[in-house]
């Protein structure tokens, strides 16, 4: 029991004497989206669209406003992407 508790002992200190150079590198958060997650959003923006304007019209609210605000969540996040798509194109082409 000594020699394995004197044996993990010397593991760990050579574990923690080691030198990592390890450096993550940073990415650009902005830079794009997949096309399948494009496609995704727009099939819940529109399914949340249908569904809220349907939960406002028939004065259902506890449907129609969490729809509506998934649907917000949704086109603002294609509205954004498509945005940052078209910038990084055009200051590719500046360049």
């Amino acid at each position: 029991m000594i020699g394995t508790v004197v044996a993990l002992r010397n593991i760990l200190q050579g574990v923690t004497s080691m030198e990592i150079k390890h450096y993550a590198k940073p990415i650009d958060s902005v830079s794009g989206i997949s096309f399948d997650t494009l496609m995704l959003e727009i099939a819940m923006g529109t399914i949340s669209t249908i569904f809220a304007i349907i939960g406002f019209k028939v004065d259902l609210i506890i449907l129609g406003l969490p729809c509506a605000v998934v649907a917000f969540i949704c086109w603002g996040g294609i509205f954004q992407a498509v945005y940052y798509f078209i910038k990084s194109r055009s200051s590719v082409k500046a360049k």
